[in-house]
């Protein structure tokens, strides 16, 4: 691991970005600095790759440098960071989150769903009812999914609209997620 946080320090972004890659899938926890700081980097795949990182190796030290991630320029930087606050389970990232629904990149939304089904947040069902809703297939599955883990029957009667959907993946998603609020 240590080749690959010298290669942090190269000129070119590609070569940063894979030793982030690189470093995620070892999952060495002495690179959390390296990565923490990978987050800040000049160019935004390197960014986003680092938020993947962080989330994937769950390290909980990253949590204040992730949101700030999500006032990022770049949206993919901002869904990284948004998926990883829900695989590191920051709670207090909730409201950042819902509020990150309305984004007009799809792939913020879904990723921001898929966050806030990860911490079970139970103050988003309503904001990811409505997302059930959403123009982009990727969006209301990931939706679905999120009220499925999260659980309120709040969300069963909108599912069940889901079920006619005109996606099949969305529709069988609906109905996994209805027999599970179900317990079924």
């Amino acid at each position: 691991s240590d080749v690959y946080k010298r290669q942090l320090q190269d000129n070119e972004p590609y070569v940063r970005s894979e030793a982030v890659r690189a470093l995620g899938e070892i999952g060495d926890n002495k690179s959390v600095t390296q990565l923490r700081l990978a987050l800040n980097d000049k160019d935004s795949w390197v960014r986003e790759r680092a938020a993947y990182a962080l989330g994937k190796m769950k390290a909980t030290e990253a949590k204040d440098d992730l949101l700030k991630a999500l006032k990022d320029v770049d949206p993919n930087v901002i869904a990284g960071a948004a998926r990883a606050l829900g695989e590191i389970k920051v709670q207090e990232a909730a409201e950042l989150l819902v509020n990150l629904l309305n984004h007009t990149n799809a792939r913020v939304r879904r990723d921001a769903s898929y966050a806030l089904g990860g911490l079970k947040a139970a103050n988003a069902v309503e904001a990811l009812i409505i997302a059930l809703e959403d123009n982009d297939s990727k969006v209301r599955a990931e939706a679905v999914r999120a009220l499925s883990e999260i659980g309120d029957p709040r969300a069963i009667e909108p599912l069940e609209k889901l079920k006619q959907d005109n996606d099949p993946w969305v529709r069988s998603q609906a109905e996994w997620a209805l027999r599970n609020i179900r317990g079924q």
